[in-house]
């Protein structure tokens, strides 16, 4: 998980696209460089507390989940 700060959407030869910016540092960098897709979610503010802790840590180095108040949907 990893909120995303850059990017823009639009349409391109008819269709829609989106495109974010992570740097090459960062450890989901490696996870989105090995998938062919990814998902992207929206929040509204009332989570934006809990999207500031996402982050904040490295998922490498800690659970980030466990320290928000979001639950995982299967």
């Amino acid at each position: 998980m990893m909120p995303v700060g850059f990017g823009s959407m639009g349409m391109m030869w008819g269709k829609p696209v989106l495109q974010v910016a992570v740097r090459p540092y960062r450890n989901t960098r490696s996870y989105l460089d090995q998938s062919d897709s990814f998902t992207l979610s929206a929040f509204s503010a009332e989570y934006a507390d809990d999207i500031e802790i996402l982050g904040s840590f490295s998922g490498k180095e800690t659970d980030k989940l466990s320290k928000t108040n979001l639950t995982l949907m299967a």
